[in-house]
């Protein structure tokens, strides 16, 4: 696909996430978390920024948009991403892939939710050098000291969570390298951005996610956890035949989507002061793309 063509599948892609349409189920599924307007200009920053989901199913984008409104999260890279991944649309016998988007929360997220639900987390990766205790029996802990700071802490050899109840109660969950690369393997985008940029943090979720199945969670708290767990290739609300219809939207549209994105930024300055910064270009990559 030209880079002018796929340009203008991102340009529409913003303009129906920036919809009033697409506005009014987003505020239905954030539910007061976030400012509609504010998650819509930081989802359509997202679009902007990442070319490669100009290759993407539509629909699959707006449905990771929409989820993301419901977890209560903006997609800006460091509370969740929008990522990338092959579908197979066709048989097992006579394999047809498409690239679908992939709502992925990240733990600073997840851990935000927790938090506001009364909950705290915390999620640590061990590496070969730390010294790492794990007791069970009546009163189990995990004791891990990771290496003084500016020594060879190794390579990761596992990861570890702790959920703490508003009632006092502690939940833990350990894994080891081979446990969670086995997760990693059964994914489906073992090579997604989150798995392959930001390998730590993967490794962080995975105990993180086992945990939840055994703890009793808020279901908003719930549905972040698993999103990774769900198909979003919802094509139900997304117009159909939207990115089929390029010669009949303006040319400007570029200038439309860049005055909505300045219409809906310049009230949040003009009332907080506040300078309003988007999130910094992510590089590329051709074979996991974000």
């Amino acid at each position: 696909m030209s880079k002018s063509a796929d340009k203008t599948r991102l340009d529409l892609m913003c303009q129906h996430v920036l919809s009033e349409a697409m506005k009014r189920q987003i505020k239905a599924e954030l539910a007061g978390a976030i400012d509609e307007d504010r998650f819509c200009l930081t989802a359509v920053t997202a679009i902007k920024q990442n070319p490669d989901l100009g290759d993407a199913n539509p629909q699959s984008v707006y449905a990771a948009v929409k989820r993301a409104a419901h977890d209560g999260l903006l997609p800006d890279g460091r509370e969740g991403v929008i990522t990338i991944y092959n579908r197979n649309m066709g048989t097992k016998q006579n394999p047809r892939y498409e690239k679908h988007a992939m709502w992925q929360p990240m733990i600073y997220g997840i851990t935000k939710l927790f938090h506001k639900n009364g909950m705290t987390v915390d999620t640590q990766v061990v590496y070969k050098n730390d010294l790492f205790e794990q007791e069970f029996g009546d009163d189990p802990k995990i004791r891990h000291i990771p290496t003084k700071l500016g020594e060879d802490r190794g390579p990761m050899v596992g990861a570890y969570a702790i959920i703490k109840a508003p009632n006092g109660q502690v939940f833990r969950e350990v894994m080891d390298a081979e446990q969670i690369e086995a997760i990693r393997e059964q994914s489906k985008s073992p090579n997604s951005l989150g798995w392959s940029k930001f390998t730590s943090e993967m490794w962080r979720k995975s105990p993180l996610r086992r945990l939840a199945k055994r703890v009793p969670l808020p279901e908003r708290v719930r549905s972040a956890v698993e999103s990774e767990d769900l198909d979003l290739a919802d094509l139900e609300h997304a117009p159909p035949r939207l990115l089929e219809q390029q010669s009949d939207m303006p040319a400007t549209l570029s200038k439309v989507v860049g005055a909505e994105i300045a219409r809906v930024l310049k009230p949040a300055q003009e009332q907080t002061g506040e300078v309003i910064e988007q999130p910094p270009e992510r590089a590329s990559d051709e074979d996991n793309v974000l």
